[in-house]
């Protein structure tokens, strides 16, 4: 069976060796993850495989390590949705502001286009100084939109945020 394993810890050394070591100690394979240091933070997810028998000892030897500062989540892998999606990357831009995911966030979904991956920064605009946020990621779209259809919906979220998007096509595949 395949988990999620959803991991928070103060950063710091051996948090990556402790999971790993958890996870191989109840035979479970390391199949994919995305873990990052977030504002002294470690955070990530990783997607496991383990046979059945094990999902129980592996929850509890997890719990464990909440002794040590390490708190995970498990859950089953989601079944696929089974519809026609077109991937595409995308930048955005814009002066920072309170609220501009939701806002970026809930014009997408309206739309029927879902956040697949999204990284997220603040900065400082070159010549002013005044904070700048930017995002990239992965968008999945319904392939019943073409580009250009999207490329317009884009736009118009663009002109209704004052955000600058750009749009890089993937290309389809089922989810």
């Amino acid at each position: 069976m395949q988990l999620i394993l959803s991991v928070l810890s103060d950063d710091r050394p051996g948090v990556v060796r402790a999971l790993a070591s958890v996870v191989a100690e109840e035979q479970g394979n390391w199949l994919d993850c995305q873990l990052t240091r977030l504002a002294g933070k470690f955070a990530g997810v990783v997607c496991i495989d383990i046979p059945a028998a094990r999902k129980a000892s592996l929850e509890t030897a997890l719990e464990r390590l909440g002794k040590v500062g390490l708190r995970v989540l498990v859950d089953e892998v989601g079944q696929d949705t089974g519809h026609e999606v077109r991937y595409a990357m995308f930048n955005a831009a814009a002066p920072d502001r309170q609220g501009l995911v939701l806002e970026m966030s809930q014009a997408l979904s309206e739309r029927g286009i879902s956040v697949v991956n999204l990284q997220t920064e603040c900065s400082s605009m070159p010549y002013s100084g005044d904070p700048l946020f930017s995002a990239r990621g992965q968008l999945a779209i319904p392939e019943s939109l073409s580009l250009a259809a999207v490329e317009a919906l884009l736009a118009t979220v663009a002109d209704e945020l004052a955000i600058d998007f750009s749009l890089n096509d993937m290309g389809s595949a089922e989810v």
